[in-house]
């Protein structure tokens, strides 16, 4: 097992063996990623074209992106860049009609994710939607029991992964060098930058 507390995206062997085992401690990755989709869905019954920003696809592996995208030729492009500098102007396209951002914006600090989702608001489309999914931070005791609750019945819809309990992944997440907030922060940040939030799982 990697013992290194920084997920290093930019290492292949890294990002290789995360991809080996992308569902082990995150039994609700398949729930987030079938209902972006199927959102995604619904937003194109109405237009002609969807135009869709996936931030951080990495292989594409989670968002069935990767090379399956690669033959629709000029419909995909992937863009390799840094997600906190990255200038969004010079992606392509104008005003995108959705955008993903799922389980990546913790990888960035607070006041660089709230300049990044400034920029991404100035260049979605008025009826567009940003479709954000990501991990947080658990600061009260209280509520441990009704995560744990969660999470058993989440890893149970998953029998064929192996997925350690709750306490030992709740020792993983917290020894992780990333910028884990909690909800209540979360949703201060989104409102920081203009946007309006609205949970859809929780």
């Amino acid at each position: 097992a990697d013992d290194r507390r920084k997920d290093v995206w930019h290492d292949a062997a890294f990002a290789a063996a995360w991809d080996d085992a992308h569902l082990v401690g995150s039994p609700a990755r398949p729930l987030i990623v079938e209902t972006a989709v199927s959102i995604l869905e619904r937003y194109a019954q109405d237009r002609r074209a969807l135009s869709v920003l996936d931030l951080g696809a990495g292989s594409g592996l989670v968002a069935v992106g990767g090379d399956p995208l690669a033959d629709h030729g000029t419909r995909f492009r992937q863009i390799v860049a840094d997600l906190a500098a990255f200038d969004l102007r010079t992606s392509g396209t104008a005003r995108y009609d959705a955008v993903l951002a799922l389980q990546v914006l913790h990888e960035i600090a607070p006041p660089v994710r709230r300049d990044l989702l400034r920029r991404l608001r100035a260049c979605l489309a008025d009826d567009g939607i940003l479709l954000y999914g990501e991990r947080l931070r658990i600061d009260v005791a209280h509520f441990a029991p009704a995560h744990e609750t969660l999470w058993n019945a989440l890893c149970r819809g998953m029998p064929d992964v192996a997925h350690p309990d709750f306490a030992t992944r709740r020792r993983q997440l917290a020894a992780k060098e990333d910028f884990t907030v909690r909800l209540a922060d979360e949703l201060a940040i989104f409102a920081d930058a203009g946007w309006i939030a609205e949970p859809l799982i929780l």
